[in-house]
Formats: structure tokens, C-alpha cells, sequence
């Protein structure tokens, strides 16, 4: 039987999982707002070290009561429901949260504006799950609560915290829609070669199905036709290719049970020797595990072997196999009437099929030419990189 094809993703699959690309942001925004806790939580603590009378503790710790807290629920929100964090509610509380943050230095009366990057973690949250205009207006929120912070008249330190919280969420979210797209169309285009491999994978064992039956069911129909009037020769061939088309349905290679390439080439001789009489002698030089593309090759030599037996009825046919490092070749000759492979019909699927196609589509090469001495040399070969 044919192998089966690789389990491959469909299209449909492929929608419906999460793109891997959105739990690599989701970890960077989560990972930020931890980053923007720690960055907060110190800041304040340095301002209530260094405390003057003027200074608000209790909102101050409300700051970073607020960042400590609410940092591991969005934590486990992201990691246990992540699409929560694309609802309106989550949109209002989060963003209010990270302006009350913003403006907490101004109403506790601190010189510091120890906030830090705790508020933008908002906006990068935003810039993940709503895209790019949500995070527009949701970071000229937060930036104005930043600017807020300082009461006095405008200074470089509040442009620079303005324009960080306006910059940075915007590149961010820009950012994350090239990621995304860019990462749509390696779906694309991992589904279009998905969809290409399956199909070749497809017709691979049409061709393959073709082959068989041609090597198998068309041969002994023709041996069963030219024994017509030998009722024994017609059971024994019936049975014979019963059996083998039983194999073949199991998923069983005539080759199963062989190891290595001069064992299967020895099972294909026998066979064919069997079947058609024929004398051949087999001569190999080196050896090596057998694997499929060996198998294909094994297969294509037995084709050129009952090719021989039948056109060259009577003469010996010689079989080479030649195991090298970087290659495996076999050449099959006869002393029969000879013909290149320029003189087969097109029609004709044995050869183009059976032989050339066969080996072809495993990115061998196949030379048939007649010998000096007479007859047919077809030489089929694959390489190491292919096996």
C-alpha cells in the first residue's frame, strides 16, 4: 500500500489556533508591566525614605498598592483568559489604574515623579489587544496624567515623560501590527506549501499506484493471456499475484523483510526467474541499508529485468549493483534487440513509467542506451543526498 501522507495542518486548523506570535507579545507586555511594578515600587519607596512634610504617604503606598496588586492579575488574566483583555472593561479599568499612577506624584506633593514606566505598561497592553488607534488615544491619556504630575510650570523632565508616554506606545503598537502581518503571511505561506506538499505527496502515490499496477497486474494479465492454454501456469500465476496484491493491500513490500540492497535485489532475481524462466546473473559491489528511495530503485531494477526477460527471450540478463559513498547504481543489461529510450512510444507507461518516473521522482537519473555488444544498458542511479 502507498505510505500515508504526513499529517498536515489545513487551513482551517491553522485559523483556528492562536498565532504563535501573539503569545511571544503577550509575554512582552506582561513581562513590561512586572518591569514597570518593580521600576514604581522603588522609585516610591526611595520617596518615602527621603520624605518631606509635605509628602502624602498613605497615596503614595496607594500607588504602589495599586501596581503591586493589579500587576499579578493581569498576570493571570493574560495566561488563563488573555482574551479578556481585549474587552471595553479592561480598557477603562487598566487605563484608569495607569493614570491614577501618572498623577499620584503630583496629589502626594513629591518633587520625584516616581511613577516610571508603570503607566506606558497600560498603553503597550492596549497597543496589543485594540491595535493601533486605541492606543493613540489611550497613551495621550496617560500622557497627560504624566504631564499632570508636575504642577510647576513646564520643565525639559515633564516634555521628556510627555513625550515618552506618547512615543513609545505608538511605535509599540505599530510595531505589532508589522509582527502580525508579517507573521499572516508566513501562515500564507506556510499553508500554500502545506497544500503544494500534500498534493505532491499525492500525486506521488498515484504514480506510484501506476506503477505497481503496471509492474504487477498488467504483467501477469499478460503472462496469464500468453498461458492461456496451460490451465496449471494460469492458477500458479493467479495465486502468485493474489498474494502479492494481499501484501501490497497490508502495507507489506515484497522487500519487507529484506535489510539491505543485495538481498532485495537477490528476492527481485529470484522473481523474476520464477516467473518468466529467465537466466539472470547478479553481481554487487558493496552493499548498504536498505530505505524507500533503495526500495524505488530495487523496484525500477526488477522492471528492467522482466523487460529484459521478455524482449531478449532466451539470453542471459546481467544486473550491477554498485554501492558507493555518494551514490547507488544498478545496471541491467541483456543481449536482446536492443533500443534507446528515444525509440519508446509515449504511450507506453512501463519504461517512462515503471523505470524513468520512478527513480526521477526520487531525484535519481536513468540512462537506457544500447549495449556494444548488443542488446539494452539501462543504468539507474541515486544519490547519497537523496538516499
Amino acid at each position: 500500500m502507498p505510505e500515508a501522507t504526513d499529517q498536515i495542518d489545513q487551513p482551517d486548523d491553522v485559523s483556528r489556533r492562536r498565532e504563535p506570535i501573539d503569545a511571544t507579545l503577550l509575554r512582552i507586555v506582561v513581562v513590561f508591566r512586572i518591569v514597570g511594578m518593580v521600576w514604581l515600587t522603588t522609585m516610591a519607596i526611595v520617596v518615602l525614605i527621603g520624605r518631606d512634610d509635605q509628602l502624602d504617604v498613605a497615596l503614595v503606598v496607594s500607588a504602589i498598592v495599586v501596581a503591586v496588586v493589579w500587576t499579578p492579575v493581569t498576570a493571570v488574566v493574560a495566561y488563563q483568559r488573555p482574551a479578556y483583555l481585549s474587552t471595553p472593561a479592561w480598557l477603562v479599568v487598566d487605563v484608569a489604574l495607569a493614570m491614577w499612577t501618572a498623577l499620584v506624584p503630583a496629589l502626594a506633593h513629591s518633587s520625584i515623579f516616581f511613577s516610571g514606566g508603570y503607566p506606558i505598561s497600560a498603553a503597550f497592553i492596549v497597543a496589543f489587544s485594540f491595535g493601533f488607534p486605541t492606543t493613540i488615544v489611550a497613551s495621550a491619556l496617560i500622557a497627560i496624567s504624566s504631564a499632570g504630575a508636575f504642577t510647576d510650570e513646564p520643565s525639559p523632565r515633564m516634555l521628556e515623560i510627555f513625550a515618552l508616554n506618547l512615543i513609545a506606545p505608538s511605535v509599540v503598537a505599530w510595531t505589532f501590527r508589522v509582527l502580525r502581518r508579517n507573521d499572516r503571511l508566513r501562515l500564507e505561506a506556510e499553508e500554500a506549501l502545506s497544500r503544494e506538499r500534500a498534493e505532491r505527496i499525492r500525486s506521488q502515490e498515484r504514480e506510484d499506484l501506476a506503477g505497481h499496477l503496471h509492474d504487477s497486474v498488467l504483467q501477469t494479465l499478460a503472462l496469464v493471456q500468453q498461458n492461456s492454454r496451460d490451465p496449471q501456469e494460469v492458477v500458479r500465476l493467479s495465486r502468485l499475484q493474489e498474494r502479492e496484491l494481499r501484501s501490497w493491500l497490508r502495507g507489506m513490500s515484497p522487500y519487507a523483510e529484506a535489510e539491505t540492497l543485495a538481498v532485495a535485489l537477490e528476492i527481485a532475481c529470484t522473481e523474476i526467474e520464477s516467473e518468466r524462466g529467465a537466466t539472470i546473473e547478479l553481481v554487487t559491489i558493496g552493499d548498504r541499508a536498505l530505505n524507500d528511495d533503495l526500495r524505488a530503485l530495487v523496484q525500477a531494477s526488477r522492471e528492467a529485468m522482466l523487460n529484459a526477460a521478455k524482449f531478449a527471450s532466451g539470453s542471459t540478463v546481467y544486473v550491477v549493483a554498485e554501492s558507493e559513498s555518494d551514490q547507488t547504481r544498478i545496471t541491467v543489461r541483456d543481449r536482446g534487440p536492443g533500443f534507446s529510450e528515444d525509440d519508446i512510444d509515449p504511450d507506453r507507461r512501463g519504461v517512462r513509467e515503471s523505470i524513468v518516473g520512478r527513480i526521477e521522482r526520487r531525484g535519481g537519473t536513468v540512462q537506457i542506451r544500447p549495449s556494444a555488444g548488443g542488446g539494452t544498458e539501462v543504468e539507474m542511479t541515486i544519490s547519497e543526498a537523496t538516499t
